[in-house]
């Protein structure tokens, strides 16, 4: 067809709709206010509403084009899964979050509650910590105090007054 098909009710096709060249839209909406289009190097789903796009399913998989890795599954009133090269690395869960590897942060990061690192903990730089400090076993309650399973070395080598101080 070269020119406009009005069609007014239902519309049923038994085949494929094929646009043909890139950037030939299918417009939606009585203010047209959404596209779907190839622009010849992406496609492009483009809402010009005042609204909002949504996806309603149970669960949502976002796949790159060859469907070989996928990169984040919302799985509906359950977690969000966001994944790094086909692996998963954060996840939400009914306690909070779940990150596998690194968490870098370039600003403050302020923690409220307990934390618990299974591993290596290195600080650099000011650290400030407003409650007690358990290593290798609870936490004291008292503010300031260091409550450890074994011998804790803590001194930094010119500062002696720090070596000296340590009461048991």
């Amino acid at each position: 067809l070269k020119e406009n098909l009005g069609v007014s009710g239902n519309t049923f096709m038994g085949g494929d709709l094929t646009l043909i060249t890139d950037n030939q839209k299918i417009i939606l909406g009585t203010g047209a206010d959404t596209e779907i289009y190839q622009s010849g190097s992406e496609t492009i789903i483009k809402d010009s509403s005042t609204g909002n796009i949504k996806i309603r399913a149970g669960t949502v998989t976002i796949q790159n084009g060859a469907a070989s890795k996928t990169m984040g599954v919302f799985n509906g009133a359950n977690s969000v899964d966001l994944n790094y090269n086909g692996n998963t690395k954060f996840q939400t869960s009914v306690n909070g979050i779940n990150v596998t590897g690194w968490v870098q942060a370039s600003t403050d990061v302020n923690v409220s509650g307990n934390t618990n690192i299974n591993g290596t903990l290195s600080a650099m730089g000011n650290t400030t910590l407003s409650g007690g400090l358990g290593v290798g076993t609870a936490a004291p309650t008292t503010a300031g105090l260091i409550r450890a399973t074994n011998d804790v070395v803590a001194y930094y080598s010119s500062d002696k007054r720090l070596k000296d101080n340590v009461t048991p």
